[in-house]
């Protein structure tokens, strides 16, 4: 098995696990920074998420790539909320390759965003693109630096969360290919 996409699948995991969909009663609208390299806050996370509901799905398609580029191995991985309590929800994450199971994991999202965040989250632009055949006309690139001192590559939807994430470290990319919300 590939151990580039083992950890790239374990990355996503954990990056997961720390996602805030908690909506706040009547806030004030979020305002995107400007700048290139602002941090973003927790508020960003409770404006760009749905309100947690039992039963959303996001379904992503995973890559692995090599050194040059190429493609290793494809699979898809599936983040289930399965209960919501108090604004927390938790989450079944089931991730294959082929009939192959990968992992398979409950996890809590909470309102911090993606917990491996060493550098927090940092804003870089917002841009049209085209992810899973989807187009999104303002996708949000968010920046991070991880405990290990790598970095994450995170696009992000209003009203529908992570649509891409590009692990650099052992070059995975995983991509939206569906939502059930």
């Amino acid at each position: 098995m590939n151990k580039h996409l083992v950890r790239g699948l374990a990355a996503a995991a954990l990056a997961l696990g720390s996602l805030s969909l908690t909506a706040c009663p009547a806030p004030a609208p979020y305002v995107l920074p400007t700048t290139a390299g602002a941090e973003i806050n927790d508020d960003f996370w409770s404006a760009y998420y749905p309100e947690f509901k039992k039963d959303m799905t996001w379904t992503y398609k995973f890559s692995s790539f090599d050194a040059s580029g190429s493609v290793v191995a494809e699979g898809e991985s599936v983040w289930k909320i399965v209960e919501v309590n108090d604004g927390a929800a938790t989450v079944k994450i089931n991730a294959k390759l082929g009939e192959t199971t990968l992992a398979e994991e409950t996890t809590q999202l909470t309102k911090k965003g993606p917990s491996n965040a060493k550098s927090g989250f940092k804003f870089q632009k917002t841009k049209a693109r085209k992810i899973g055949g989807v187009d999104y006309p303002e996708a949000v690139w968010l920046s991070s630096t991880n405990d290990d001192g790598t970095s994450d590559d995170y696009w992000v939807v209003k009203g529908v969360g992570i649509v891409a994430i590009d692990h650099n470290k052992d070059k995975t990319y995983l991509s939206l290919k569906s939502k059930s919300f």
